[in-house]
Formats: C-alpha cells, structure tokens, sequence
C-alpha cells in the first residue's frame, strides 16, 4: 500500500513539475516570440530612418560639391582671368540624389532643393542654400528611451547603432557650425544690390566678385569651409554604411 502511494505521490509530483516546466517553456517561447517582433518592429522603422538619412546626406552633399565649384571657378576666374570651365558630371548630375530622394519619399525636395536648378545659368541658389543634414532618429529614440535596444540579439549591430547616432549627432553640428558665413555672403550680395532670387549667371557673379576685395575674401573662404563640411558629411556616410551592412548582415545564412 505504501509502495503504491509512494507511487503515485511521485508520478503527481512528476506530472506537476513537468506542468510547471511545460508553462514556463511556453511563457518563454510567448516573450522570445513577442521581442522577435518588436526587434524586427525597430529595424523596420531602423531601416525606414537611414532611408531619409541617406537622401538628406546627399542633398548635402551634392549642394556642398556645387557650392564649391561655383567657388572654386569664381575664385580661378577673378585671380587667372580664365572662363569658367565646363560642369563636370560630379556636380550635375542628380539621379542619384533624386533615386535616394524618392526611395526615402522625401519628395517635396525635388521643389524646395536647389538641386533641381541650372545652377551655371542661375547659381545664387546654391550660395545662398545651407547644407543641412536633420538625422531621422525616432526608431533609435524608441530604443533608447523606451529601453528596447536589448531586444537585439547581434551586439555588434547594437554597438553600430550607437556609434552610427553619435558619428551622425557630432558631425551634423559641425556642418552646421561651419555655414556660419553664408550670412556674411548674403550681407555682401545685399551691399551689391543683389538678392536671392536675381538672375545672375557665374560669368555675372564672377565680374561683382572681382570688383570687391572683400568678396573675393569670402569666395576664398567658402572653397575651404565646404571642403571641412565635406568631410564631416563623409564620415557620416562612413558611419551609415557600416550601419548598413551590420544589418544587411543580420540576413545571412545561420544569423
């Protein structure tokens, strides 16, 4: 009699632990499924942000290449008397930019941008234009404040994040804190009677910069500020596309 209750107090006690087991393994296959999705969640949104990061980059960049030209061949004309060389394919072309424009759905670029313009007939937009890079951060903000980026498995692709968010953060200021002459190039335009939205072509602008010292300074200046710029906007880019490739990554066999 004993034997048999002793039996059967075991083969209670085994079905309840293995109840107990059996619940625990589901709660935890419930909580692996729900932070699957709320990962897959954030890197869709992730993907959606660097999308818009990569039009606004090159917008940027693409303004920062035709403010130097304009620049450089305003500073070659004024000091060697040469004409203006042809554009080079570099600085107008624009499909790149308009595909990641469009792909991003940032269409309301192609009518605010400069870039749409003939920038040899009528430069002054691209002058006056400030290059801006505005970081698309609200998957990284969800991350952080709502304190999900744990929920990514791959460390490496959490410390890419991070990395890509900071680089971004610190050099976006700088392009910012560079452009603080394009103020001082309006004020001199203005002094020359001129203003944004005057048709000026470069052999115009040319002539106005040679009559003035002072503009002539500042065209100097303005070839070596976008080239600082240029710099801080690649490493960006360099941080975007490592970024990038961490997640492209996460899709490879046996991630």
């Amino acid at each position: 009699m004993r034997e048999r209750n002793l039996r059967r107090m075991v083969g209670e006690f085994v079905v309840i632990v293995v109840g107990v087991l059996v619940a625990l393994a589901v709660d935890d296959w419930r909580d692996y499924r729900k932070e699957r999705r709320l990962e897959a969640h954030l890197l869709e949104r992730l993907e959606g942000d660097l999308l818009v990061d990569a039009a606004d980059l090159a917008v940027a960049e693409l303004v920062l290449r035709r403010r130097s030209w304009i620049f450089s061949e305003i500073d070659a004309a004024v000091r060697t008397g040469r004409a203006p060389r042809p554009m080079p394919d570099a600085v107008a072309r624009i499909a790149d930019v308009d595909a990641k424009v469009r792909d991003a759905r940032r269409t309301e670029l192609v009518a605010a941008e400069p870039l749409w313009l003939d920038i040899v007939g009528d430069p002054l937009w691209s002058l006056y234009f400030t290059p801006e890079f505005d970081q698309a951060d609200d998957a990284f903000q969800e991350m952080i404040v709502g304190g999900t980026l744990r929920t990514l498995r791959d460390p490496e692709l959490r410390s890419a994040i991070l990395a890509y968010y900071r680089t971004s953060r610190d050099m976006a200021a700088n392009v910012m804190g560079l452009d603080d002459y394009n103020s001082e190039w309006i004020g001199l335009l203005l002094e020359q009677g001129i203003a944004k939205g005057d048709a000026l072509s470069i052999d115009d602008l040319i002539e106005v910069v040679g009559q003035n010292s002072r503009m002539a300074t500042h065209v100097r200046h303005g070839i070596e500020r976008a080239a600082g710029q240029s710099e801080f906007l690649a490493r960006i880019a360099a941080s975007q596309k490592e970024l990038r490739a961490r997640l492209e990554g996460r899709s490879t066999p046996g991630r």
